[in-house]
This record gives structure tokens, sequence and C-alpha cells, in this order.
């Protein structure tokens, strides 16, 4: 795992799990048939109903963002990546201000333990949507967040970080 350069603790560690989505309804689905024929036996299989929206939250802070072409394929589409940056950016920029009880102003260096982020619609250049984000009520380490679009007033993605006790510190 990559560990920093300087105390050489780890910095991150990741694993990755795909959704296949119907490109009509966007809901989750199987893999077609062609690809459980070539790949099945390098993947896990999905539990596939096992993907649910958060439940809408009573309060929320939030941060407006504009979606920049630097962040999007050649289609002009949010790279999903850029929907993460953007959550982040937002959280840090909340922390900053005081805004959640249990992370510090400097958030950036807390220790993300876990991620999930549900992909729901595109968000194209220059589209302008709304970060919304709360605190789980059970554990104030995790923050909630979903991004808005202003234009369409639909969720295009929702996601949770699950911030850990360890700050991260680069001595240099």
């Amino acid at each position: 795992f990559p560990a920093s350069l300087f105390s050489r603790q780890i910095v991150f560690e990741g694993q990755t799990c795909n959704i296949v989505a119907d490109k009509q309804t966007k809901l989750p689905t199987q893999l077609g048939k062609w690809f459980q024929v070539n790949h099945a036996p390098n993947t896990a299989k999905l539990d596939v109903e096992r993907v649910d929206k958060l439940p809408p939250p009573t309060e929320y802070l939030s941060v407006t963002r504009e979606v920049q072409s630097s962040d999007c394929d050649f289609q002009g589409h949010l790279n999903h990546a850029a929907y993460i940056k953007y959550a982040h950016d937002a959280i840090s920029l909340l922390a900053k201000r005081d805004k959640f009880s249990a992370l510090p102003r400097e958030v950036v260096r807390c220790q993300v333990k876990s991620f999930e982020g549900l992909y729901l619609a595109e968000a194209t250049t220059g589209e302008r949507f709304e970060i919304r984000v709360w605190e789980n009520e059970m554990n104030k380490k995790t923050l909630h967040f979903e991004v808005v679009s202003e234009t369409k007033q639909q969720s295009a993605f929702q996601g949770t970080f699950y911030f850990g006790d360890e700050v991260l510190f680069c001595n240099l």
C-alpha cells in the first residue's frame, strides 16, 4: 500500500466495487451474459439489491459548485471521481467553518476509513449543483453527502465518508 514518504505511515488503502446500471432505468442490474462468460471467475458475485439511496436528511449544510470542463470526459459528463473530490472539498470547507461536531477544522488530515458512493445521474459541463452534507446521527465521524443538480432538481450522486480517529501528519 502507498505510504507517506516521511512517516512510512499508510496513507491510502482501497477497495473498488463497481455496480452495473441499466441504461434506461439507471438502476443496478446483473452483469451481461458476455461478461459472466469471459470474466466471471475473476469477479465477486454482487447482490445488486443492497445498493440503496440514502434517506433525505432533515437538516444539512451545503456548498454550491459548477461542473468544470477539466473534470469531465470527452462527452462532457462529470467524471465519477470528481463527485468524490467535490464532496471532500465541500466537507473540508465546512470543517474550516467549524460546522461538524466531531471533526477538526483540518479534516483533510483525518483518516478516511472507508467510502461508499452511488452514482444516480449524469452532470454536465457548466451545470450548477448543490453538495449537501450531513452528519450521521449515530456516529458524528460519518458524513453523508448528496450532489443535487440545481437545474434538474435531482440527485446525481450520493456517498458516505467514514472518518477514523487517527490524524495524519506530515513532518518535513
